[in-house]
């Protein structure tokens, strides 16, 4: 854009005859309107500069962009016009933004980088801004939590309840990274007896022995130490002496066993 006037200036001399006209490049835009002394105001034979700071130089605030006018301003006003900031396009919570809130004095210098204008806050997630946020508002985050779903009883914790390191890649999908096992727990997956409804245990007790069984209140009553072993002899008082008078000579390979009285009575009952 330059400021020069299409102006056809005649030039009278002594004698009052008209001179061959002196003639302008074009002027497009806002200064298509101007009137000469506009620009000439002091002497209309005078060499103006040709940019547009030469003319509104003192249009230009401070701090202001240092390039080339053109980039943002058009020939229609001195208003904003129009930015290529199609680097980093200004939509969304930066769409309301003035200028001097993302760059500095010097233009060229702001950064398309979010954390170059958001702090993140401490024991953040040390990973890229938008894993998480979009450029619509800065509040609730969204994570693409697809690989350990955050549903039902997942839904509500904060996510420093399970990322509880500055680095979040750190967090197990293993349940037991999280919720500790009790003493004498048993020790196989947690989701073979849990669910993430809620931490209450629904297992599945058919294909080993059925329950309930009668007199079986809780699971330690038949598995008092470890879930990876049972007892029949606790709950069912037997006496040894009894129980040998009874299957000694009766029961091949007997013995005095929990382990036996299953292989024997997978039900449970006695008539096995």
């Amino acid at each position: 854009m330059r400021c020069l006037l299409l102006l056809t200036v005649l030039t009278l001399g002594c004698t009052g005859a008209i001179e061959e006209p002196f003639v302008h490049s074009a002027l497009l835009g806002a200064h298509s309107a101007l009137a000469c002394s506009d620009c000439h105001a002091e002497d209309l034979h005078a060499t103006l500069p040709t940019t547009c700071i030469g003319c509104h130089v003192e249009d230009a605030p401070e701090p202001h962009y240092a390039g080339d006018c053109g980039t943002c301003h058009g020939e229609d006003t001195w208003f904003l016009d129009e930015v290529d900031h199609s680097f980093f396009p200004l939509v969304g919570g930066h769409l309301a933004l003035e200028c001097t809130d993302c760059h500095s004095d010097d233009f060229t210098e702001a950064s398309p980088v979010c954390s170059s204008c958001h702090t993140p806050p401490a024991e953040h997630y040390e990973g890229g801004c938008d894993d998480c946020h979009t450029i619509h508002t800065w509040d609730d985050a969204e994570v693409d939590h697809s690989f350990f779903p955050l549903t039902l009883g997942h839904a509500e914790p904060e996510c420093s309840d399970c990322h509880t390191t500055d680095d979040y890649d750190a967090a197990s999908a293993v349940c037991s990274s999280c919720h500790s096992r009790p003493s004498g727990h048993f020790d196989g997956a947690c989701d073979d007896c849990h669910d993430t409804r809620d931490w209450d245990a629904d297992f599945n007790h058919q294909p080993f022995f059925p329950t309930p069984h009668e007199g079986v209140s809780t699971c330690s009553s038949c598995h008092p130490s470890s879930y990876s072993s049972f007892t029949c002899t606790d709950c069912h008082e037997h006496r040894r002496s009894e129980m040998d008078d009874e299957h000694e000579g009766e029961v091949s390979g007997y013995v005095y066993s929990s382990a036996a009285c299953l292989d024997c009575h997978p039900d449970g009952e006695e008539d096995d």
